[in-house]
C-alpha cells in the first residue's frame, strides 16, 4: 500500500483522479459562494438595515 503512488496504475490514472478532484472542488467552492451571496444579498435588503435608521458603531443612542 505505501508504494501506490509509484505503481503503473497511479501513473496511467492520475490525470483523470486530479480532474475529478479539480472537478469536486470547484463545484463545493461555487455552492458555498453562491450561498454566501446570497446570505449577502438578504442581510442587505433586510428592512430593519435601512440607511436611515442606522446609527454610527459606539455612539451613544439618543433616548426620549
Amino acid at each position: 500500500m505505501r508504494d501506490d503512488f509509484s505503481s503503473s496504475a497511479w501513473a496511467d490514472n492520475h490525470s483523470r483522479v486530479s480532474d475529478a478532484l479539480h472537478a469536486a472542488i470547484h463545484k463545493v467552492s461555487r455552492v458555498i459562494g453562491d450561498g454566501l451571496a446570497r446570505q449577502n444579498a438578504y442581510e442587505f435588503e433586510a428592512p430593519w438595515r435601512s440607511r436611515a435608521s442606522a446609527t454610527k458603531a459606539g455612539a451613544p443612542r439618543k433616548t426620549a
